[in-house]
């Protein structure tokens, strides 16, 4: 019998709510003036008292210009956060994005995405 995958953090804190919205506007992440992602349907995530996050579709994001870090982190209602940094950057040698790869059951819609820290050298354009 499959076992649903549920996020423990609603168990402790089911107040918070994590809301998925879809596209209002299309996305464009750009560094060192290279467009590294561009989609015209991000997903918006809405939790809490945290300001918007945009997770765009692996399918929109350039990979080959990125490189998997060792950095994890967890969250008890995403789960486990893995990050990327640009291969070659004239002004970045940190992390710019994370991908929950294999998230709990109330985050299956950002599985296959991106998001992309506000960096000053990121830009971030809606079209």
């Amino acid at each position: 019998m499959a076992t649903k995958n549920l996020a423990p953090g609603f168990l402790k804190n089911p107040q918070n709510l994590m809301v998925f919205h879809g596209p209002s506007t299309g996305l464009e992440i750009v560094v060192d003036q290279k467009v590294i992602a561009r989609t015209k349907s991000p997903i918006i995530l809405e939790e809490g008292g945290y300001p918007l996050i945009y997770y765009i579709p692996r399918k929109d994001v350039r990979m080959y210009l990125l490189k998997k870090t060792n950095q994890t982190t967890y969250c008890p209602f995403k789960g486990t956060a893995t990050y990327w940094m640009l291969k070659k950057s004239d002004s970045l040698s940190t992390d710019i994005a994370w991908s929950c790869e294999t998230t709990y059951l109330e985050a299956k819609s950002i599985e296959t995405c991106l998001s992309f820290h506000i960096l000053n050298t990121i830009e971030r354009n809606f079209f």
